[in-house]
C-alpha cells in the first residue's frame, strides 16, 4: 500500500496511534530490562484470567478490603492496554501478593519492580492524558500539539527520576523529529485556530507556512478564474485577518470555524478545509472495518434500521460540509 501512494504521488502520513504504539514497541525492544518487567506483568495477568485463581483473587480482595476487579490482560506490545494492565496490578499488587504467597506461584514482584511499574505507567499515563483531549476530531492538526504536549510531560517525569519516560522521548523524538518540515502537519495546525501559535511561533517555521498558504490561495485563484467564483481583495489581508483572531477553545471543532466564511476569507477557507479534513488516525477505520469491534453498534443499536444507522455515521462524518 505505501509503495503504490508514493507512486501515484501521494503524501503519506502515518497513522498517529500506530505510531504512538509503535514508539512504545520500539522502546521495549531496544531494553531488555523493561521488556522482561512488561512480559512478567502480563503472565500475572494470564494466571488470574483462570477462573479459580480469579476466586483466589476474589477472597483476598475482600480480606484486604480492595476493589474487587478482575485483572486486565495485554498482549504486551499496545501502549494502551499495557497501561491498562499495569493500573489494575498496580491496585491488587497486595491481594495478587497474598493470593501468589498462600499457592507458592513463583509470579511474585519485588519491590524494585513494583517501583519500575509505576514509572512505566506513570509514563504511559502522560499519553493518555495527552491523547484522551481529541476524542472528537482526530484532525491532522492535532498531532504537532500533541507531540509537543507529551515531550513536556516526559521532560518533568525525567526530572523526577524515571528512566522509562526517558527512554520513550527518545523513541518519541526519533518518529517526530522532522514533523515541522512536514507541510500537512504544520500547515493543518496553523489554520486549526485551537492550536495556530504551536507552530507560528517560530519564526523561520511562520515565514515557510505563511508563504506556502499565499501560494496554495494564489493557485485556487487561478483555478477558478472565469468560473464566476468569488474574487478575493487581498490574499495576505486575508491571512493577516485569520492570523488576528483570538483562539479558540481545545474542545471547538476546527472545521466549524470555516463552515460559513466571508467572500473575502473564501479562498483560505477553501485551503484550511484541504488540511484540516485529513484524519490523524486510521482508528475510526480500523473499527469500522473489524468485525470484533463492529459488533458492538449491532449489540447497542440493534433496534436501529441499517439505513438509518448508515446515514447517521454518514452524517457525523460530514457535518462540517456546506449544504
Amino acid at each position: 500500500m505505501k509503495r503504490d501512494i508514493k507512486k501515484a504521488g501521494w503524501d503519506l502520513i502515518p497513522c498517529f496511534a500506530n505510531t504512538l504504539d509503535l514508539v512504545f514497541k520500539e522502546m521495549l525492544e531496544a531494553s531488555s530490562d523493561w521488556k522482561e518487567l512488561v512480559q512478567r506483568c502480563c503472565k500475572i495477568a494470564e494466571y488470574f484470567s483462570n477462573v479459580e485463581a480469579q476466586g483466589h483473587l476474589k477472597r483476598a480482595q475482600k480480606t484486604l478490603r480492595l476493589p474487587e476487579h478482575n485483572l486486565t490482560e495485554s498482549k504486551g506490545d499496545k501502549w494502551l492496554s499495557t497501561l491498562n494492565m499495569l493500573e489494575r496490578i498496580l491496585e491488587q499488587q497486595e491481594a495478587i501478593r497474598h493470593v501468589l504467597l498462600e499457592f507458592n506461584v513463583d509470579l511474585l514482584l519485588s519491590e524494585h519492580e513494583n517501583k519500575n511499574i509505576r514509572k512505566t505507567a506513570s509514563s504511559l499515563q502522560a499519553f493518555k492524558d495527552v491523547i484522551s483531549t481529541a476524542k472528537r476530531f482526530h484532525s491532522l492538526s492535532n498531532i504537532i500539539p500533541q507531540v509537543e504536549a507529551l515531550r513536556k510531560k516526559l521532560k518533568e517525569l525525567q526530572h523526577s527520576g524515571n528512566e522509562f519516560a526517558n527512554e520513550l522521548a527518545k523513541h518519541l523524538n526519533h518518529h517526530f523529529s522532522k514533523a515541522k518540515e512536514n507541510d500537512w502537519l504544520t500547515l493543518s495546525t496553523a489554520l486549526d485556530l485551537r492550536y495556530r501559535d504551536v507552530v507560528l511561533s517560530e519564526k523561520g517555521t511562520s515565514t515557510r507556512i505563511k508563504k506556502t498558504i499565499i501560494a496554495e490561495m494564489k493557485h485556487l485563484d487561478e483555478d477558478n478564474k472565469g468560473r464566476n467564483f468569488r474574487q478575493p481583495d487581498n490574499l495576505d489581508k486575508a491571512l493577516s485577518r485569520y492570523l488576528d483572531k483570538n483562539m479558540l477553545q481545545s474542545n471547538w471543532d476546527p472545521l466549524a470555524f470555516w463552515k460559513f466564511p466571508k467572500d473575502e476569507d473564501w479562498h483560505l477557507s477553501e485551503v484550511a478545509r484541504k488540511y484540516l479534513a485529513v484524519v490523524s488516525t486510521a482508528v475510526p477505520a480500523d473499527i469500522a472495518f473489524d468485525t470484533e469491534k463492529a459488533r458492538l453498534v449491532a449489540s447497542r443499536r440493534s433496534s436501529l434500521d441499517p439505513e438509518h444507522l448508515n446515514m447517521m455515521l454518514f452524517l457525523n462524518g460530514n457535518c462540517f460540509l456546506d449544504s
